[in-house]
């Protein structure tokens, strides 16, 4: 069974690494990074900081009671939620998103593949070159 609260943290952890890219790739333009070494270490040192977000910020567990609201409030949101719910059939969003996050790993790698297929010709026409002389 897939964990809900995982579900639930995994939308704020995607959108923080789409700001953190966004910032970080306007970084290298605005500091006039060229060096192909220097923005190899800067971008690998974004990606550690995108895969370690996770343990930086602190968990948040679905659980934790809610803070306390009026009665009108929550009488008028069950009934909206009851309404909606007899009229769209019931979705399990978590593997609706599990799923749709699993065909994009495997179109990425189908696209990956297709690359490999497409150089395997040129390598084996390829000829080695001349030593450079020292």
């Amino acid at each position: 069974m897939i964990a809900t609260d995982l579900f639930a943290n995994l939308l704020p952890w995607c959108l923080q690494v789409a700001a953190i890219v966004a910032v970080a790739s306007m970084l290298p333009w605005l500091f006039r990074l060229d060096t192909a070494g220097v923005r190899y270490v800067y971008w690998r040192a974004v990606a550690v900081l995108c895969l370690t977000l996770p343990w930086i910020q602190p968990y948040r567990d679905l659980r934790e009671s809610a803070p306390a609201s009026d009665a009108t409030g929550v009488t008028v949101a069950t009934t909206a939620v009851s309404a909606v719910a007899r009229t769209v059939p019931h979705l399990n969003w978590e593997w609706l998103l599990l799923g749709v996050l699993a065909l994009g790993v495997v179109v990425r790698f189908g696209w990956l593949t297709l690359g490999l297929i497409r150089l395997l010709p040129s390598n084996s026409e390829s000829v080695p070159t001349k030593p450079m002389m020292r």
